[in-house]
């Protein structure tokens, strides 16, 4: 039951990561610079980085999981964009693919083993 609670966040995340994927590789062709291709991108890149592996960690509250996920996507984009400048390689379009891509892989675990040993990560109160 778990499992598949787990796997249908994690299906969608896939195709989400899917279609940016695609849609970069495509050259962003169609709806340029239309609030659609902000709020799929932007949307994106805010959460879903972050979100694959909070779904990799199975983070079961609700607040942590978008604070976490959050936060690793932020931290996740600037790493990859620190290293592409770093390396003299500097290409939005490959950081995009990158992170994307990346995405893609960890929800297709998520999906595809949903059974991988993971912490169960919950807070804990503390009387101090």
């Amino acid at each position: 039951m778990r499992a598949a609670r787990l796997a249908q966040p994690a299906t969608l995340l896939m195709i989400w990561s899917a279609v940016v994927l695609a849609w970069t590789l495509a050259g962003h062709r169609g709806l340029e610079g239309s609030a659609v291709r902000t709020v799929v991108f932007a949307g994106f890149l805010v959460a879903g980085p972050g979100l694959a592996f909070v779904l990799l960690l199975r983070i079961t509250d609700t607040l942590l999981a978008i604070v976490v996920s959050a936060g690793l996507s932020c931290a996740l984009l600037v790493l990859t964009a620190q290293v592409s400048l770093y390396s003299g390689h500097w290409s939005p379009f490959g950081v995009i693919t990158l992170i994307s891509s990346l995405t893609l892989i960890v929800s297709a675990v998520c999906v595809l083993r949903p059974d991988v040993p993971a912490h169960t990560v919950t807070p804990q109160a503390h009387d101090d």
